[in-house]
């Protein structure tokens, strides 16, 4: 049986669109915050301006690694996902009796780090 699928109805985008080296990624989550806001109250105490700045490009990944060829990551080092450099900020590890070991690694871009 050849490797085709029928599909219906609207197109969506649909799988994870980008690699790690060893491993296989199951999920990738992205969320844009920012890091440093500041607000201004007035003598009646009503915030009256609110200041928003340096954001934060943050993912959470999901992997499990292959047998062969995964290095372990580490807190504090760089990963690099679609071409936009990363620091991994904590490196969750969860193994079971009845599954594959997954680790999830919750990594950071702040605006104004180079992170080399």
């Amino acid at each position: 049986m050849p490797d085709s699928f029928i599909s219906h109805g609207d197109a969506y985008i649909f799988g994870i669109d980008g690699t790690i080296t060893g491993c296989s990624v199951q999920s990738v989550q992205r969320k844009k915050s920012f890091a440093n806001t500041t607000e201004v109250v007035n003598e009646n105490g009503n915030r009256v301006h609110k200041r928003y700045d340096d954001v934060d490009d943050a993912i959470t990944i999901e992997l499990i690694p292959k047998a062969a060829g995964f290095t372990e990551p580490v807190a504090g080092t760089k990963l690099v996902w679609k071409s936009v450099n990363y620091i991994v900020e904590s490196v969750d590890d969860k193994r079971e009796a009845k599954g594959f070991v997954r680790y999830t690694l919750a990594c950071v871009k702040p605006q104004y780090v180079n992170v080399a």
